[in-house]
C-alpha cells in the first residue's frame, strides 16, 4: 500500500461520487483537512498508520 495507490483510489471515490468534500472526509477519518488537501494534490505523503485510516475509509464504500 503506497501513497499513491490510496491516492489513486481516493481520487476515483471522489470523482465518482459527484466530489464529496474533502473538509467532511477529513472529518470522517479524524485527518487534518489542510494535509489532506496537500495529500490530494501529491504534495505530502502520509505514513502508514495515516494511510491505513484512508484505506479503511475506502474499503468500507468498495474502493
Amino acid at each position: 500500500m503506497t501513497n499513491e495507490q490510496i491516492r489513486e483510489r481516493f481520487r476515483a471515490y471522489r470523482e465518482q461520487n459527484f466530489e464529496p468534500s474533502i473538509n467532511k472526509i477529513a472529518q470522517y477519518i479524524d485527518l487534518s483537512y489542510a494535509v489532506l488537501v496537500r495529500w490530494n494534490k501529491g504534495t505530502y505523503d502520509y505514513d502508514y498508520d495515516y494511510l491505513s485510516k484512508i484505506d479503511k475509509f475506502l474499503k468500507e464504500r468498495n474502493y
